[in-house]
């Protein structure tokens, strides 16, 4: 299985093309996505093991919501984004954001949710470089 993006982006703190996946206005990960690259700074891994890849969405699935139209005074946001790039059957990907400072927010531009312990998992995975079949 190919994932992409092949390369990871150079900076997430820019705006990156997302995708529409029917069913991300209501959850960050809708669907079943069959792989999933991490990006981090200067890191990449693929993962396509099926159940990695369902814990990983359940995880982001449950976290608690940021709820719409609120506005938040967040600390300064200094520390790396880490982007998740879901990949679907049918060739859809999909980008989720995560701030690992500032708010602490996961995003995939539609929905965002609380999520400071995923950028410490991300930020692991990311060290060990874990490949997992």
């Amino acid at each position: 299985m190919q994932l992409v993006p092949v390369t990871c982006p150079r900076d997430l703190r820019w705006p990156v093309r997302r995708n529409e996946v029917p069913g991300m206005t209501h959850v960050l990960v809708p669907g079943a996505p069959t792989g999933l690259v991490l990006c981090g700074p200067k890191a990449r891994v693929g993962i396509t093991g099926p159940g990695e890849v369902q814990t990983i969405v359940a995880t982001l699935d449950a976290l608690r919501r940021v709820p719409p139209g609120v506005v938040y005074a967040c600390p300064i946001d200094v520390g790396p984004i880490y982007g998740f790039f879901f990949n679907y059957p049918g060739g859809e990907v999909l980008l989720v954001t995560v701030h690992a400072s500032g708010c602490r927010q996961a995003t995939n531009g539609r929905v965002a949710a609380w999520a400071a312990s995923i950028g410490k998992w991300a930020r692991h995975r990311l060290a060990y470089r874990v490949h997992p079949g």
